[in-house]
């Protein structure tokens, strides 16, 4: 049995422990990211007797010459950190936003290294984050479900059920599994009815959570991959049933899900509070303020940013000076802002078409899985800054990476 294994099975192995590691272990990530790479550069030849031998292409420019040019949108987000190190004083700062972006490096060079991989490969991999997603989204049901009263009361008053990651991630990485189980039903090798129950569950759930995020990327995202599909069948009377369809769930889950309706009421307290200029220390109120940091440090650094490195000491300056009353010193809560004022208009375009360009000569019907990756960042960085924090970095570039080297193989099967 062990003569059976193949340096495939670990590669394999270490790609499908990485997004269980996104979920449930930060230090996981680095540690798996790790040893994708030493599996770059050693090729385990057998493991009875045990056998390796040193991957010499790992080392020749070649390898990374040939490969898609796709892969330097990826290495564009490490890059442009690290050029913004000439602009930037705090150079521990800065450390530490490259750290966080080593996986836009790292795993490029991992995928460069290894085959391409075999779309039912790339399947499985999303395969993976839907079930870790419900798995734990079975937890989350679970544990409110024991304390349904108590939790749902609590949201009134701002709280949030308890998740694995943040409340706000997770219901984010709900919507993508939700959106990828809708994608895997229509393929034969999938259990249609089995991955449209996990989307249904998930999407239930993720009402449930009530977490505004992650609903409006559902919404969004969802209704737009529908529209296109039923688009290009020339079912086009659907497209008014989908509209009406994402127009009414909203209402519905507000009448008939508990901690909906908790929520509504507190992101209407939430407004009034903002109205009355009591925006110290309410959510969305906070998220105001870094908005108003995030754009007047835009105005004084236009062109070339405040540097990555600086950007938290200048923002928690900004709050001393304007804001005192801010228990929490929150940095912009907008990629784009965020990114603007970090490494200036250059920067930004470059940033954009990093995280854009990716989908260049790529057809929704023929790369679902892509564009709702895609979409799902875009959409979720209008109200965060996923692509600064590591879970959704990790993810970005896994998926994205993964996406890419199906490329060709598709590109050749679609030939032949």
């Amino acid at each position: 049995m062990l003569q059976n294994i193949s340096h495939r099975h670990f590669y394999y192995a270490g790609l499908h422990g990485l997004v269980w590691s996104i979920l449930f272990s930060k230090a996981g990530i680095s540690i798996l990211i790790g040893l994708l790479v030493l599996l770059s550069i050693v090729r385990i030849q057998s493991i009875s007797p045990v056998k390796t031998y040193l991957n010499k292409a790992f080392f020749s420019t070649s390898t990374y010459r040939q490969s898609k040019w796709y892969y330097a949108l990826f290495v564009g987000f490490f890059l442009l950190t690290c050029f913004s190190y000439f602009n930037s004083e705090n150079t521990s700062e800065w450390w530490h936003f490259i750290k966080l972006k080593m996986p836009y490096l790292l795993l490029p060079i991992v995928f460069m290294n290894h085959q391409s991989l075999d779309r039912h490969v790339y399947h499985q991999l999303y395969l993976s984050l839907i079930i870790a997603v419900a798995a734990a989204a079975v937890w989350v049901m679970i544990h409110y479900v024991l304390d349904w009263a108590a939790i749902t009361d609590s949201i009134g008053y701002g709280k949030s059920i308890a998740t694995p990651l943040s409340h706000v991630k997770f219901s984010v990485l709900m919507t993508l599994a939700c959106m990828a189980s809708v994608v895997l039903s229509q393929l034969a090798r999938f259990n249609k009815g089995l991955m449209l129950a996990i989307a249904a569950f998930l999407c239930i759930s993720l009402h449930v959570l009530a977490v505004r995020s992650g609903l409006v990327v559902l919404y969004l995202v969802g209704a737009t991959l529908l529209m296109y599909y039923y688009w290009k069948m020339g079912r086009k009377l659907m497209i008014g049933f989908i509209v009406l369809a994402f127009l009414a769930v909203p209402v519905i889950s507000y009448y008939t899900i508990p901690s909906v309706h908790q929520k509504v009421h507190y992101v209407k307290y939430d407004l009034r509070m903002m109205q009355q200029g009591n925006t110290a220390n309410y959510s969305d109120g906070e998220r105001v303020r870094s908005l108003q940091i995030g754009w007047d440090i835009i105005q004084k650094n236009l062109v070339f940013g405040a540097g990555i490195g600086d950007i938290r000491d200048i923002v928690n300056e900004y709050y001393t000076d304007w804001f005192p009353d801010s228990s929490k010193k929150i940095l912009p809560h907008n990629q784009y802002l965020l990114a603007w004022a970090s490494y200036g208009l250059i920067g930004l375009l470059l940033f954009l078409l990093c995280l854009i360009g990716v989908l260049y000569g790529r057809r929704i019907i023929n790369e679902p899985l892509l564009y709702c990756l895609v979409l799902t960042i875009v959409i979720y960085g209008l109200v965060e800054k996923p692509l600064d924090e590591y879970v959704f970095v990790a993810v970005h570039a896994l998926f994205g990476c993964a996406a890419i080297s199906t490329f060709s193989v598709t590109h050749n099967k679609n030939q032949n």
